[in-house]
């Protein structure tokens, strides 16, 4: 298996190497961009497994980063990092689908690796979690969806169908319970 791709953007040099030096040692790809302009351009020319971006930096902001990321790969995940916390910024990024909000300094670098580590393992359970919900989908309800029944209701619905005949009489009163609570004023 491919490692995993991961794109740094900060402005401070110092930093920026430091994050490159210590994802690289987990045995990561990592490219860097210094400005939010180029790690904007890299966002759209690459595929990104993780971002770690500064909030404030020249060309685009880290939120705006997250904004773009989040749009092209809702998969992708986000770690902010940010020597300007503020409860606003960290509100808006966790809201806008940010994996986790560090504040530079780091107490120690491991903080970082623990964050990349978690977050890619994230991704990776969301993506499992996904195509096993498309298996369940055609295998049970018969048809290709890419996300599990929208309600418990739904489920049993999708179940009864399924059902050898001797377990039909239970699923069928289910099925009909279920039907009746979803056409009833209180579902909507």
């Amino acid at each position: 298996m491919e490692p995993a791709t991961v794109l740094i953007a900060d402005d401070d040099d110092a930093l920026l190497g430091l994050m490159l030096r210590r994802i690289q040692r987990m045995n990561l790809r990592a490219d860097s961009a210094q400005d939010g302009s180029r790690a904007a351009a890299m966002l759209e020319q690459g595929e990104y497994h993780l971002l770690i971006t500064d909030i404030n930096m020249p060309g685009r902001s880290g939120l705006e980063l997250l904004e773009q990321a989040k749009s092209r790969d809702p998969n992708l995940q986000v770690v902010i990092v940010t020597g300007g916390a503020t409860l606003e910024t960290a509100i808006q990024a966790v809201n806008n689908g940010a994996f986790a909000y560090l504040t530079k300094p780091f107490d120690h670098i491991s903080v970082l690796e623990n964050t990349a580590f978690r977050a890619l393992e994230y991704r990776r359970l969301r993506i499992e979690n996904q195509r096993m919900a498309e298996i369940w989908s055609t295998a049970v309800c018969g048809s290709r969806t890419s996300a599990w029944p929208r309600s418990s209701a739904d489920a049993a619905i999708c179940w009864s169908r399924r059902l050898p005949t001797a377990c039909c009489r239970s699923a069928g009163k289910i099925a009909r319970c279920a039907r009746s609570w979803l056409s009833s004023p209180k579902a909507s």
